[in-house]
């Protein structure tokens, strides 16, 4: 099945290469669906409606303990707060004392864990189909709480968001300079090439009006992750929770992250591939259903990174998408045995989820219709 864009078709190569990636499976979907349901799509860059209106998805932060913390663990928690409450990032924080029972989540992520010295830390990620999935676990502690949601790296990441850069290509380097270096070079040749040859696509008077003054264009940049550096170690085993790019030895991967710290995917080996990252450029710089972020590739990043800094007005809470799981606010959980509070955003998110339920089930049923048409006709093809 033929990768029809809308500025230029896509090459017999891309053809090949897509049906090899799960990546680009998902794009072929995403493009069918904007081309067979309208209503879902936007003619807003997919990397600037996500940054303006898809709020990250908040990781659960769990802490299993019996009885009262100590003096040090509970500064581990309140640094944990702070995270959260003063840097933004997108980070719940649960207590999850053992002597009673525990609400379904916790149950779940500590059944494996019942001989691990306590306090325990595990975080989660809690977006779409990968709830509940392990993005770090270990022993609770103040540096281990700082470094959770915060690195260089992610600062960096981050800053090259909030300026506007349609997207940022993470490259977790695997040790092998030449590999790494090959790679590299691919990228910035490669993204070099997609700055000068693709167009916004056409505003239309009905889009979703934009409220930050960033500059509309068409920017990429690389920015290099060595895997040894140890003040980065909490961020990669985050990147590569449920990727299949942990064999032995390591390869460089790269992950196109957009939006609010948003990871389309995870691509390393043929996955790779001036075609593919052509492709996710294209994906990520034109009109396509933006409005409906659970039927979007890609998981967030947990990263600390105030994005409504972006706006002179805070986006009310109604034109803001909302999350696929949004937090329980504080206090009316029955998932955990206490729950510390929710990021005003999650909270603000959760109302909006409710007042959009019913928008947000009726399109995923078309969407669901749309993906085994799209899959059926790839398999004919």
């Amino acid at each position: 099945m033929p990768l029809n864009y809308p500025h230029r078709p896509a090459p017999a190569a891309l053809d090949r290469a897509v049906r090899g990636s799960s990546l680009a499976i998902a794009l072929v979907f995403l493009l069918a669906l904007r081309c067979a349901f309208p209503a879902l799509a936007c003619n807003v860059p997919v990397f600037r409606y996500a940054l303006e209106r898809w709020q990250a998805e908040p990781y659960e932060a769990v802490i299993f303990h019996r009885g009262p913390l100590s003096p040090a663990d509970r500064a581990a928690v309140v640094a944990l707060e702070k995270a959260r409450d003063d840097s933004h990032a997108n980070l719940n924080v649960t207590l999850a004392d053992l002597d009673f029972p525990l609400g379904r989540l916790p149950a779940k992520l500590w059944k494996n864990r019942t001989n691990a010295p306590l306090p325990h830390l595990v975080v989660s990620y809690q977006g779409g189909a990968t709830e509940g999935l392990v993005a770090w676990a270990g022993p609770l502690g103040e540096n281990a709480a700082r470094t959770l949601a915060d690195s260089p790296v992610r600062r960096a990441l981050a800053k090259e968001l909030l300026a506007g850069k349609s997207a940022v290509w993470l490259l977790l380097e695997s040790g092998n300079a030449t590999a790494d270096a090959a790679t590299a070079a691919l990228l910035e040749k490669e993204l070099r090439v997609q700055e000068k040859e693709l167009e916004l696509p056409r505003a239309a008077t009905d889009d979703p009006k934009m409220r930050a003054k960033l500059p509309l264009r068409i920017a990429f940049s690389v920015l290099r992750l060595p895997r040894t550096d140890p003040a980065e170690a909490p961020f990669i085993t985050q990147l590569l929770a449920g990727e299949s790019q942990t064999n032995q030895p390591p390869v460089p991967v790269a992950f196109p992250v957009f939006g609010r710290g948003r990871a389309l995917a995870a691509l390393s080996g043929g996955d790779l591939s001036a075609d593919v990252i052509e492709s996710a450029s294209r994906f990520l710089t034109g009109a396509c259903s933006c409005e409906v972020k659970e039927l979007n590739p890609g998981k967030d990043l947990l990263l600390a990174a105030d994005w409504d800094s972006i706006f002179e007005e805070a986006l009310p809470p109604e034109e803001r998408t909302p999350l696929a799981n949004p937090a329980i606010p504080p206090g009316l959980g029955p998932e955990t045995n206490t729950v510390i509070g929710a990021s005003p955003a999650a909270t603000d998110a959760a109302a909006a989820a409710n007042r959009n339920f019913l928008h947000v089930v009726l399109s995923s049923l078309v969407a669901l219709g749309l993906f085994s048409a799209a899959v059926t006709l790839w398999r004919k093809s």
